[in-house]
Parts: structure tokens; C-alpha cells; sequence
């Protein structure tokens, strides 16, 4: 979904070429210093046989240090967010009664217990990659949760538009990986109620996630996925 793009990250142009700007600035800068035992100058700059004055060497290293500067800061800006901070081994995912899969509690858990927050990569709502995705892969809105605001959404799914356990950055996978364990929560079936509760901060683009009621071991947990969602294909 993410690219390397100078013009959804502005600043990562500017680092793509700082390198090239210290190193300018320090070679256009002699170095010297004073020996008052000696009685003369003495020049830090480096020797023209030095190989870092190979044209070819600098720009190589220039390049290379402003490309990794860059990836870097694309993978952290693009990094998926959302955190599971129930422990794991009170959760279950597993076959629902309502639709597919769905996430259970093994043990009774007390109302107000946070569960975490939304786990996916959070991008513009009129990201012409997401819409694409959205038409090839039509699956994939089962697990988008779009903002109330209309301007951002969360997207826990693959380059297919399906559910992997784990939610990775597009551009650096082995760095970053959420899991999406809360993404199998479903909606409740007609005449019951949710027993999870959503709350979304809009300044900082996440949707926590916490029990409205008490739930017993073995209990599926249900939620509201909120307006923005298409329900058009309920019975």
C-alpha cells in the first residue's frame, strides 16, 4: 500500500540529501590549529590521497546514507499501529456462530477491561491506493475501520485484502508487526448486544477497545463497527 514517495513524505527528501550537505560544508571548512610549542599551523585536512576523496567512494556513501535515512523514515512513519494489551491466553480465536471466525474469552474478565486498540496501517481515506484495493479486493472493507471524521481509516490487511495474523509494514515487514487478534471481533447478530465498547482518538488516529459489561469464559466478544461501516449485505 505504502510506496517510497517524496511527495507524501516531504521531509524524507530533504534527509535523503543531507549527507551531501554536512559533507560539503566540512570540506569547503579547513580545519587548523595553533602548536605553540611548535610555532606553526597545522592543517586537519585531509590528505589528497585520503579515499574518501574519491568522487566516486563519496557519492557512493552520500547516496547510500541518504537512501537508508530515507527507507528508515518511511518505515517508521508507515509502521502499523494498534497494540493487543490483554494477554494473549484470555483470548481465543476461533469459528463464530455469526460469521467465520471470531474472538473469545477463556476466563471471566470484569467490565471496563481494556482490551487494546485497533490494530493496521492508518492512511488518507481518499488514498487512491486503498480505493484500488478496495474495488480488487472487496473483502478487505470487512476489516477497515474508517474514522467518524471521513478523513483517515485503518487498514489491518494484506497487499490481497485478507487478514494475516500479524499486520506488518508494507515497507520494512521484518521490522515492524502488530497482531490483529482484535480484528476478529465481530457484530453482534440481530437481538444482542455488544459487549465491547469503542472509543476513538482522533488525534492521535486509534480506536480503543474495552469491555462494556462483564463476560463470562467462553463468552464471544461483539462490537460495533460504527457508522461509517456497509452493512448492505446483511440479512
Amino acid at each position: 500500500m505504502t510506496t517510497l514517495s517524496f511527495t507524501r513524505h516531504p521531509l524524507c527528501f530533504l534527509l535523503l540529501f543531507w549527507p551531501t550537505i554536512v559533507h560539503s560544508f566540512s570540506a569547503s571548512h579547513q580545519s587548523t590549529f595553533y602548536s605553540k610549542r611548535a610555532g606553526v599551523v597545522v592543517s586537519l585536512t585531509p590528505s589528497s590521497t585520503n579515499w574518501f576523496n574519491d568522487p566516486i567512494v563519496a557519492w557512493s556513501l552520500r547516496l547510500g546514507t541518504g537512501l537508508f535515512t530515507y527507507a528508515s523514515l518511511v518505515a517508521i512513519l508507515d509502521r502499523p499501529r494498534g497494540t493487543l494489551l490483554a494477554p494473549e491466553t484470555l483470548l481465543e480465536v476461533r469459528p463464530s456462530a455469526v460469521a467465520g471466525l471470531g474472538l473469545f474469552v477463556t476466563q471471566d474478565l470484569g467490565a471496563g477491561t481494556v482490551l487494546g486498540t485497533y490494530p493496521g496501517i492508518v492512511v488518507a481515506m481518499n488514498d487512491r491506493r486503498v480505493q484500488q484495493k478496495a474495488i480488487q479486493y472487496p473483502e478487505c472493507q470487512t476489516y477497515i475501520w474508517r474514522f467518524s471524521d471521513n478523513s483517515a481509516l485503518i487498514d489491518p490487511t494484506n497487499s490481497v485484502g485478507t487478514l494475516d495474523n500479524f499486520c506488518s509494514s508494507p515497507t520494512a515487514p521484518f521490522l515492524f508487526g502488530v497482531a490483529t487478534t482484535l480484528c476478529r471481533i465481530n457484530e453482534p447478530p440481530k437481538g444482542k448486544d455488544v459487549n465491547v465498547v469503542t472509543e476513538e482518538v482522533l488525534s492521535e488516529r486509534k480506536v480503543v477497545l474495552r469491555l462494556e459489561r462483564n463476560v463470562v469464559a467462553g463468552e464471544e466478544l461483539f462490537m460495533d463497527y460504527g457508522p461509517q461501516y456497509d452493512r448492505s449485505a446483511y440479512r
